[in-house]
């Protein structure tokens, strides 16, 4: 079953102590100064609340991270049915990296190569190819556009990819080709269709493995291993990145 875990912001905290604020100050507030002071509370405090909602709702949004069988999705990005995620940055900015389920299956990334800068991607076009020993996964651009930079950090560190998917592991940052770009992204997979994806995904590499002594390893606590990779032969190998990574 999937989890939720919230990261809390300072809307939970704004709200959450304007309506204690209230809560608490209304039976004091009456004894202590009487009907003039209980009045003009009631006039101020819908005031404040309202104006608390308003700040906090201006903010950055709840980022919310479900796990599927260990596999970790925030609702901030959308998948690519290679793998590959997007997620806007800034007006014609656009980050892409490779999932949660990249990194488990190949295990330790020991070097990234990516398209180049400057490079003109279609959707589906090889965006960045992730190795470990002998073994390498390809994943493809979620959108069409430039590549505009390429994450320094994978040159020296491959393994942040491992440690943040999402995060200090990204790929490339990229323009989106501006006309498709609301088309690219409404194409892509976020939400409720992201998670039953993901989910079906780990399925499928549960059944390509099925032939393999070692399958029953996939399974610890209901949640996908770490390098997985490393529980199969070349063969099942070959068989698991043709038939997830076409």
């Amino acid at each position: 079953m999937s989890q939720e875990k919230r990261e809390h912001n300072r809307k939970d905290w704004v709200i959450g102590g304007l309506a204690t604020l209230v809560a608490l100050s209304v039976v004091p507030s009456f004894f202590v100064f009487g009907w003039v002071y209980y009045l003009a509370f009631f006039l101020v405090a819908p005031a404040l609340l309202i104006g608390g909602v308003i700040y906090a709702l201006a903010g950055e949004p709840e980022v919310v991270v479900a796990e599927i069988h260990g596999i970790a999705l925030p609702s901030d990005v959308r998948l690519h049915r290679g793998h590959g995620w997007a997620r806007r940055a800034a007006p014609g900015c656009v980050m892409t990296g490779a999932d949660d389920f990249v990194q488990h299956l190949i295990g330790p990334v020991e070097s990234v190569e990516t398209a180049a800068v400057g490079a003109s991607l279609e959707v589906g076009d090889p965006l960045a190819v992730l190795r470990h020993g002998e073994r390498e996964i390809v994943i493809r651009a979620p959108i069409a556009g430039k590549v505009a930079a390429v994450n320094p950090l994978l040159g020296t560190e491959p393994g942040a990819i491992n440690r943040s998917p999402y995060g200090s592991g990204w790929l490339v940052e990229m323009t989106p080709d501006a006309p498709n770009f609301a088309r690219y992204m409404k194409e892509l997979l976020g939400g409720g269709r992201a998670t039953r994806w993901m989910r079906s995904e780990i399925d499928r590499l549960v059944a390509l493995m099925a032939p393999s002594p070692d399958a029953v390893r996939l399974a610890d606590g209901g949640e996908l291993v770490n390098d997985v990779g490393s529980h199969v032969d070349a063969v099942t190998w070959k068989r698991l990145t043709t038939e997830l990574f076409p």
